[in-house]
């Protein structure tokens, strides 16, 4: 059973890596995406059932920032929350309100 312990650490530690990737990712992409939105240009909320299954509260912070949604999935991180309850706006959230187009 020590081969079981070991690619669970394997595992562990993989997911850690990609998420804080994830994270990476959604903190230089959202500001671009709020610019997008503000010039009227088409931007798309993060609907895939795996991104938002294994990397949920990226997901949600992405497309609404550190919204209240945003840190329950954080806080529930063992299951898929966002993939579960979570309704994308249809534009993104800027200071909690929907990012209006100019």
């Amino acid at each position: 059973l020590w081969w079981l312990w070991w690619l669970a650490c394997i595992y562990w530690c993989l997911h850690d890596c990609f998420s804080i990737c994830a994270w990476v990712y959604a903190l230089q992409a959202r500001p671009q995406v709020l610019v997008k939105a503000r010039l009227g240009e088409p931007v798309v909320p993060p609907t895939q059932c795996c991104l938002l299954c294994c990397f949920g509260p990226q997901a949600v912070f992405y497309w609404e920032g550190f919204s209240a949604m945003c840190c329950l999935t954080c806080c529930c991180c063992c299951c898929p929350l966002a993939l579960l309850i979570w309704t994308p706006t249809p534009r993104p959230l800027m200071n909690m309100e929907v990012e209006a187009i100019d």
